[in-house]
């Protein structure tokens, strides 16, 4: 590589390092989305840290040689409570000579519901998807319905023309293989598999798996057994009839990102605008680990899957790619510690080394930041349309109804007389949440 090219690159990521905060608007998660929508979900559909994480963050950027940054903040909210914040952020960008070549196999359903609209805007967004690609990228494309097939292995993105007609020679009739198609997917991905490339299937499907293997735990521990070789699995749902638990499980087994579409209409958005947060990993098998060594009860936290330890808790995270910020907000009990520590570990994919740095952090006394008590309210709100769901399931919905009323206006006082467009947005998918369980109510009477 020319000297040139590390000396410009140095420079981009310094000049990046050197921004105390950046922010990230949200990406197309399953929870989000999905309430957008409209659709009433259930409570363990729900994932509040996915509402957490569907906003823009200031998180501090990490230093130049470190693929992650933390940012730590704490205070004392306005419910009394004292509350924490683990940031993590990744660089904005990579610079293009560095960035690593993918190994790409798109795994697209064509079953008969595919058919008409829904499949030209799909064969549009993977043209227009192409057009963002490497011409050092290697692209492979597999359908499938009643069975599948690859329409396309192993094929430079600088022979475009190629892809392109690829694409448009999809068709669509038949029913859902989910199974064969992805597993087909992956053996293209691993008969190409190349150590210096990022090797990833991207599945998209609109409907249930309703031929060949249909069983959930099974398709997932197949597909984790290509995850654990590195070949990673990025899922897109799109409109409201397909396996959400299949494509939430793949994608929890992987460590990747699960994205829902409503409209076949924003289905260029997730290809084209998310295209880092399916493709780029800067990051991979991220984990965190908070320990507490002050105190007795173990603090909340908001959201994830955290494994208890001792003093603290293991929280693994998903993968994360270049412009991606994550939050773990979590909140003490009648007891505040004055310090925590905090270990990051994660898979370097460019230098294929594990990662691991720890710091300990001391815990600020008094009022927290703006930005703690955004986070905090979004989370408060966050839990409460989880909670609210599960409430509805036994049929309580006066109680459903007030505990989502009770977050929102905690959440709007807290920014009174300001307004803030992410806890807008939050309390609106909250306001769904109200619509839908009044709803519930009217017709369980």
């Amino acid at each position: 590589m020319r000297i040139g090219t590390i000396v410009t690159a140095l420079i981009v990521l310094c000049a990046l390092s050197s921004e105390s905060v950046y922010g990230q608007a949200g990406v197309s998660s399953m929870t989000s989305s999905a309430l957008r929508s409209g659709m009433i979900l259930k409570h363990d559909e729900i994932r509040v840290e996915e509402l957490v994480n569907y906003h823009r963050h200031q998180i501090a950027l990490p230093a130049w040689d470190k693929r992650i940054g933390l940012d730590v903040r704490s205070g004392k909210m306005n419910d009394g409570k004292h509350a924490f914040q683990i940031g993590l952020a990744t660089h904005r960008d990579i610079v293009e000579e560095f960035r690593i070549p993918l190994n790409l196999v798109l795994v697209i359903d064509r079953s008969g519901s595919m058919s008409g609209n829904r499949i030209a805007k799909v064969k549009t967004a993977l043209v227009a998807l192409m057009n963002k690609l490497s011409p050092k990228d290697l692209v492979s494309i597999v359908t499938y319905s009643d069975d599948a097939k690859t329409c396309l292995e192993g094929t430079r993105v600088l022979d475009l023309e190629t892809i392109k007609s690829a694409i448009t020679r999809i068709q669509t009739g038949g029913s859902t293989n989910l199974n064969t198609g992805l597993m087909l997917g992956y053996k293209v991905a691993e008969d190409n598999f190349d150590s210096e490339r990022a090797n990833r299937v991207i599945l998209l499907t609109d409907g249930i798996a309703n031929r060949g293997v249909t069983d959930e735990a099974q398709i997932a521990r197949e597909s984790k057994k290509y995850n654990d070789r590195e070949i990673g699995l990025s899922t897109i749902g799109l409109g409201s009839n397909f396996n959400q638990s299949l494509l939430r499980e793949l994608a929890d087994a992987g460590r990747g990102a699960i994205h829902f579409v409503a409209d076949v209409d924003d289905i260029q958005k997730v290809f084209v605008d998310e295209f880092d947060s399916l493709l780029s990993p800067a990051a991979m098998d991220v984990t965190l680990t908070i320990r507490f060594p002050e105190v007795g009860k173990l603090p909340k936290i908001f959201g994830y899957q955290p494994e208890k330890l001792a003093n603290g808790y293991r929280v693994p995270l998903e993968n994360m790619s270049y412009g991606a910020t994550q939050v773990v907000v979590g909140k003490f009990g009648s007891r505040k510690p004055t310090k925590i520590d905090v270990e990051l570990t994660y898979f370097n994919s460019c230098t294929k080394k594990r990662v691991r740095f720890e710091q300990s952090i001391q815990l600020k006394a008094g009022e927290s930041d703006r930005v703690l008590k955004k986070n905090y309210a979004i989370a408060k709100v966050a839990n409460s349309v989880k909670q609210s769901a599960k409430l509805v399931e036994s049929s309580k919905h006066q109680k459903a109804y007030a505990r989502l009323s009770e977050s929102m206006f905690f959440a709007r006082m807290s920014f009174e007389p300001d307004s803030d467009p992410d806890v807008d947005r939050i309390c609106d998918i909250a306001q769904q949440q109200i619509c839908g369980v009044l709803r519930l109510a009217v017709a369980d009477k």
